[in-house]
């Protein structure tokens, strides 16, 4: 269906259109400036799970039309609602998706070809996570550098949030993968996991769902991404403090330069909720790794370790050595 925001802030709809009328289940969606359509990827169980890719073809009356489908995985595969991202630079689409049958995650080129034929083509498959499932996978497009950061939880390293980048090489659909770099040494919640490139900073900032077990706790959390190699992270800041969420989405308002992200609080009846998160972490006021506290026993350099702030009361400590 197409959304015109109006003036006065309402949304004015066109009818609901389908584009499959098999059941479907997981689904992403990308906006193509250079054709001016929208690819949309989606699990086709009524295929078989098999990865397809459609191409949509909005009107200035909102309705909506479509190309035809066209398969890019003949196997079960799970593709994230942000798991497409647009390459600027080659004007291609990068979908990056959980390929259930091999267990790996996976990635693949497509390009939406002729403005009247509205097909999608699609280059090889490139597996950027071999061995084990990647899951809730992002894909986000980095201006600053020409490469696609894809960000997800890795199932075959305790579902610790994982980036990795793909670069696109020129004039082709080939992808190469840099190193994985982890942002959240912790179990991350399923279906929490959000990204969208901040071009005032330069970054990609990445939203999840931090684990019990986290410093932080049950909590939404974000931080930014430098999509150097390998990736490196900015400090944890909480956006839902001591709140868990779920089916978390990021976007970036270009008028105000910030990023706001919507949710569902698991710890308020499941209630929607949005909330314009600071991506200027040049102060770092609220940053939780940033506390001071005591240890009660010897920590060595590298070593992970408990640390009790200001105000809590350490019940295996004897005593105080300065």
């Amino acid at each position: 269906v197409v959304g015109e925001v109006e003036a006065d802030n309402t949304v004015t709809w066109g009818s609901p259109t389908v584009f499959e009328s098999a059941a479907i289940q997981t689904v992403g969606t990308v906006f193509d400036p250079d054709t001016e359509r929208i690819l949309i990827a989606f699990q086709d169980t009524g295929n078989s799970g098999y990865g397809t890719a459609i191409v949509a073809i909005p009107a200035a009356d909102n309705s909506i039309a479509f190309g035809a489908a066209n398969i890019f995985n003949s196997a079960n595969s799970y593709i994230g609602a942000s798991g497409l991202a647009y390459d600027e630079d080659e004007n291609k689409v990068v979908i990056a998706y959980q390929d259930d049958g091999a267990g790996t995650g996976e990635a693949v080129v497509a390009t939406i070809t002729g403005s009247t034929t509205n097909t999608v083509a699609f280059g090889t498959v490139f597996t950027f996570r071999a061995g084990a499932r990647a899951q809730d996978i992002c894909a986000v497009y980095d201006t600053s550098v020409n490469k696609t950061v894809i960000v997800y939880r890795d199932s075959g390293n305790g579902d610790f949030g994982t980036v990795i980048l793909a670069t696109m090489a020129s004039g082709t659909t080939n992808l190469s993968f840099g190193t994985a770099g982890v942002f959240h040494k912790y179990d991350v919640n399923s279906e929490s996991i959000a990204a969208i490139y901040d071009p005032n900073i330069s970054k990609t900032v990445i939203a999840y769902d931090a684990n019990s077990s986290a410093p932080g706790g049950a909590q939404g959390e974000y931080l930014t991404c430098t999509a150097s190699e390998p990736p490196t992270f900015g400090k944890i800041y909480p956006f839902s403090p001591s709140a868990s969420v779920n089916y978390t989405t990021l976007v970036y308002d270009e008028d105000q330069d910030v990023v706001v992200a919507a949710y569902e609080d698991d710890d308020d009846s499941d209630k929607g909720k949005a909330v314009v998160i600071d991506t200027d972490l040049t102060t770092s006021g609220n940053a939780y790794l940033d506390w001071m506290g005591f240890a009660a026993a010897g920590i060595s350099n590298g070593v992970e370790g408990t640390i009790d702030i200001v105000g809590v009361v350490n019940a295996s400590q004897s005593s105080l050595t300065v």
